[in-house]
């Protein structure tokens, strides 16, 4: 007694279709994880320099940075109409380091003391990290507050697709089919069998779709009067197996090829 294989396109589509999502998830959880929050650390820290800079420009450079809260800060900057000169740079630096969870954190009050208590130095130890030898800082997209938060989403959705989709893989390898060809006898996954004298009617009204409805005759034991759909693109042969059937059962229709004639015909 023969039984059923993956359809061998319908496994290559799916494993494609879960390496794809697999990959797309792997991608978004590096750019989450790395990528994203290097990419703030670096727009941070060259706002700082530029807000530095911006002193240097306005002749503060060496005095007294007044003290402030971050949060606080970043509040009231937003607060303004607009932004300008130094406070440009000092608000994307804020923005940069709340993308990063850091707003209230201890290491970015050291940074503020740092600046406080010697803004030459932090301007200097800046300079030599962004500085280029056209003298010319280089440009650093600032990430918006939504843009970590975006790979989250789409790494949990890609693997939940991945997931999904490796399960129904899993889910119909186990469902198989067996022909008894000296019988013309096909059992179901359920262990209930049909031969063609039991069908009533062979439905192709969604052979387009690779699927057959097998409209089962009253007297069936298990499946009288009821309809059983048949996927046959995912298992192999099974298509063989019941136009094998229909030939028998019904003599006097023209059996179409493999997959080629999706007009319905039926009930």
């Amino acid at each position: 007694m023969m039984q059923t294989t993956l359809g061998k396109r319908w496994l290559v589509r799916m494993t494609l279709f879960i390496v794809l999502c697999a990959g797309f998830a792997a991608y978004s959880l590096y750019d989450a994880m790395v990528a994203y929050p290097n990419r703030a650390i670096a727009a941070a820290s060259l706002a700082k320099f530029n807000f530095l800079d911006a002193l240097t420009e306005q002749g503060r450079t060496y005095a007294t940075i007044d003290a402030f809260e971050p949060r606080a800060e970043l509040r009231r900057l937003r607060a303004l109409p607009g932004v300008s000169g130094a406070d440009a740079p000092k608000r994307t630096w804020l923005e940069q380091s709340a993308v990063l969870g850091r707003l209230d954190s201890p290491e970015l009050r050291a940074e503020v003391d740092a600046l406080r208590q010697d803004p030459r130095g932090s301007w200097e130890a800046l300079s030599k990290v962004w500085l280029q030898a056209n003298g010319k800082a280089p440009s650093v997209a600032p990430l918006s507050w939504y843009d970590i938060p975006v790979q989250w989403v789409l790494f949990a959705a890609c693997t939940l697709i991945a997931l999904y989709l490796a399960a129904l893989l899993l889910l119909v390898a186990r469902r198989k089919y067996r022909w008894d060809a000296a019988e013309q006898r096909l059992t179901l996954p359920d262990g209930s069998t049909l031969v063609p004298a039991e069908v009533e009617d062979f439905d192709k009204r969604r052979w387009d779709k690779f699927l057959i409805f097998l409209k089962v005759r009253p007297g069936h034991t298990r499946h009288g009067g009821q309809e059983i759909k048949l996927d046959l693109y995912r298992h192999h042969p099974l298509e063989e197996w019941v136009l094998a059937m229909e030939r028998t059962a019904f003599p006097e229709r023209a059996a179409p090829t493999a997959n080629t004639v999706p007009a319905p015909q039926g009930s």
